[in-house]
């Protein structure tokens, strides 16, 4: 679904959001690869991606996995 939102920005009403749920949070992660998992091959089981300040690699398992986009992307 969208969030339609008008007068005001998303972005700090979803890290705020993110902020008490997460135990962790990286920001200026950009993904390059998104892991299949093995056992069903069409279900994604985590990123690799590296940070765009530091270049620090990052891999990511998880459980469920969130693909979205910017408004930018259509």
């Amino acid at each position: 679904w969208q969030i339609m939102i008008h007068g005001e920005s998303y972005k700090p009403i979803v890290a705020e959001a993110a902020r008490k749920a997460a135990t962790e949070i990286y920001n200026r992660i950009i993904v390059t690869h998104l892991l299949m998992d093995e056992a069903k091959p069409d279900r994604v089981a985590g990123a690799v991606g590296f940070n765009v300040r530091s270049g620090d690699f990052y891999v990511f398992r998880a459980k469920a996995v969130i693909v979205c986009a910017g408004g930018a992307s259509h």
